[in-house]
């Protein structure tokens, strides 16, 4: 079963909110492209550390693949900016939350910090 078209696909039609990313300079999705889907957990996400301590923060969720598609590396959207629902973000850091296909059938946890 393919987890990002099966499952995550219908979350992400219909709770998934256009965003824009901005990485050293370049804006994804282009103007003429689909636009690229997150689901906006800017109230809070839990965050787990490494002594399991609980904490929220805001975040954001996009599809590994649609991210992977536009040629973007996980590594590059640490200190990119994201407009989502009409705000502007820095992304702190991400967390890749494969699905049990891997890493590209999964989401990618972005977390937020208000710019």
């Amino acid at each position: 079963m393919r987890y990002n078209s099966v499952q995550l696909g219908p979350i992400y039609k219909i709770q998934g909110r256009p965003g824009v990313l901005t990485i050293d300079g370049t804006v994804y999705p282009d103007p003429d492209a689909p636009p690229l889907k997150f689901l906006d957990k800017s109230a809070g996400a839990s965050i787990f550390g490494s002594v399991e301590i609980e904490t929220f923060a805001p975040a954001a969720a996009v599809r590994a693949a649609d991210i992977l598609a536009l040629g973007i590396t996980f590594d590059s959207l640490d200190k990119a900016n994201l407009l989502l629902n009409g705000k502007d973000w820095l992304i702190s850091s991400h967390k890749v939350m494969p699905s049990p296909n891997g890493e590209t059938d999964g989401e990618v946890w972005l977390y937020l910090e208000a710019r």
